[in-house]
C-alpha cells in the first residue's frame, strides 16, 4: 500500500510548524467525518507524547478482556499511561480503572484535542494535546 502525505490548509495537516504551503486536499467537514480520523489523530497525539516525553521504554497494553492503555512508558523508574480520546470531555472508563490498577500507574493521562487541563480522579488528568506541540 502506498503512503500518502495528507495536507490541509495553508501548512502540513502533520506539521503545523511546517514553513511549506500546501493546497486544501479536503474541505475541513470531509476530513471530521472520514472514519480514520481518529486513528489518524492517535497516531499524531501518540508521536508528539513520545517526543516530548522521550521514555526509557515505550509499550502497547491490552487485556484478554479488552482494557487497554495506548501508550504505557517507563520514565526514571516512573510507570505512566497514556490514553487518547477524540472526544470534547473524556470522562473515566473501566479500562482506565483496569489499567491503573493492573500497572500500578503512577500516573495516567488522557491527551485531547480541547483546550483546558483537569483532573478525572486521583492520579489521573486530562491533557490537552496543544500544550504537548512545540
Amino acid at each position: 500500500m502506498k503512503s500518502r502525505n495528507f495536507k490541509y490548509g495553508a501548512t502540513c495537516f502533520y506539521a503545523p510548524a511546517c514553513e511549506q504551503r500546501c493546497k486544501p486536499r479536503w474541505p475541513a467537514r470531509a476530513l471530521q467525518r472520514h472514519p480514520r480520523l481518529g486513528a489518524s489523530w492517535e497516531g499524531f497525539a501518540l508521536d508528539q507524547v513520545l517526543r516530548v516525553a522521550r521514555p526509557d521504554a515505550a509499550y502497547f497494553w491490552a487485556t484478554h478482556a479488552g482494557a487497554e492503555r495506548n501508550l504505557l512508558m517507563f520514565n526514571h523508574g516512573r510507570r505512566v499511561g497514556v490514553e487518547y480520546k477524540r472526544s470534547d470531555a473524556p470522562t473515566l472508563t473501566k479500562s482506565m480503572q483496569v489499567a491503573q490498577q493492573a500497572l500500578a500507574l503512577d500516573a495516567l493521562y488522557v491527551v485531547y484535542p480541547g483546550q483546558r487541563r483537569y483532573s478525572l480522579a486521583d492520579r489521573v488528568q486530562v491533557v490537552p494535546l496543544q500544550a504537548l506541540l512545540p
